[in-house]
Parts: C-alpha cells; structure tokens; sequence
C-alpha cells in the first residue's frame, strides 16, 4: 500500500522495516539521501516518511487486533482465527482458543473480543488445565472467564489505530452487545444436549 505525503513529487512509502532484514539498511541509506538532496534544494519542503502497517494476516478485525495489543501491550501478528471451524462442534462449543489459535464455529463471529482475550491470557501463562475433554486440556476458570468479557468488550471499543472509538459510537455498540445471549463459562457434566457457549483450552 503506498501513501502520499506529498501532491507534487512522487509517492514516497516506508514499510515497516524488521530488524535484521537483508536489504533494508541499503534501501533506508538511499531514502536518507534522498530526503537530504531535498533538503539541501532549500525551496523544496522536506517530505516526512510515511509509514505502511504491516497487512494485518490473523484473521482478526483491525480494530480488535489493535484493541487487544493496545490493553495488553502484547502483539497479536501470530494469531490465527479459524472461521466456520468444525472443530469447536467437536468440544460441544461455538467457538474456542488454543494457544494463539482461534477456532470459531459457523455465525459465531460475536465470541471472537473474548477469545481474542484468552490468547493474551494464554501468552502470559496464567492459563491451566482444570478438565480433560475429548483427549483436549481444558480451562475453565471462571475468573479467566470473567476477565475475558471483560476486557475482550474494551478491546473491540477501538478502532484500526488503536484509539477509542467515539463515545456515541461505543455506547451504541455496548448496547447491542448487552441485548446478545450471555456466554456460558463451564462445561456442564450434566447431559450431552446442553450447549456450551465458550470453552478455552490450554
């Protein structure tokens, strides 16, 4: 993606550059002397570099994934959603997180603040095993339950630059969510017909 920053004179762009890639430091070198020819031209304004965000690849919605590294101060770039996944059905879910993987059963894309959630937790290392359920660890704490309503609702408060969105934007957004069905946070041991809205496996 390329952005001016200036109308009269070619687009100029700076990706994001990583540390240690081969080629960067010749490309950054030229880009330096082209600034400074500029400037020595002394009429011509100095152009400021922009700079391109790397493609978002996870899977997550801008603003979530920005949310969530802003709250948590965490990079989510190696997360990985799996949309219309089979694989939450095979939990008795609609939708689970393993690591940084997120599995999201079909139409239950509303789910994904909260997982978004547990992948930080599980970053952190505060999550454990407290079940086994078809071969699969589980957690089901309650508290980290709790926490990732939580903070996964503050996360999806904020838009693709990391800011929060409008008030009015927000409010309106917190009232449709409130309307939408509770998860439920443990597995019931009671029946194999109820439904489990939200597992998070360690």
């Amino acid at each position: 993606m390329e952005i001016p920053v200036h109308n009269q004179d070619p687009l100029v762009v700076q990706p994001k550059l990583m540390a240690g890639s081969v080629g960067n430091h010749n490309w950054v070198c030229q880009l330096k002397e082209h600034q400074q020819n500029v400037a020595d031209v002394g009429d011509t304004p100095v152009q400021q570099v922009a700079e391109v965000e790397a493609p978002n690849n996870t899977g997550l919605p801008n603003g979530l994934k920005a949310g969530v590294e802003n709250l948590s101060g965490m990079s989510m770039d190696d997360v990985r959603v799996h949309y219309n996944s089979s694989k939450p059905a095979q939990l008795n879910a609609l939708a689970y997180t393993q690591g940084t993987d997120i599995h999201v059963g079909p139409g239950q894309e509303r789910h994904l603040p909260h997982e978004a959630w547990h992948v930080v937790q599980q970053k952190e290392g505060r999550v454990q095993p407290t079940m086994q359920l078809q071969g699969m660890a589980v957690n089901d704490n309650s508290a980290l339950e709790r926490e990732a309503d939580i903070r996964g609702k503050q996360a999806s408060l904020f838009n693709d630059k990391g800011q929060k969105k409008a008030p009015e934007l927000a409010e309106a957004e917190s009232n449709i969510t409130q309307r939408k069905q509770p998860l439920v946070q443990t597995i019931p041991n009671k029946s194999q017909d109820e439904r489990v809205k939200h597992k998070s496996t360690g």
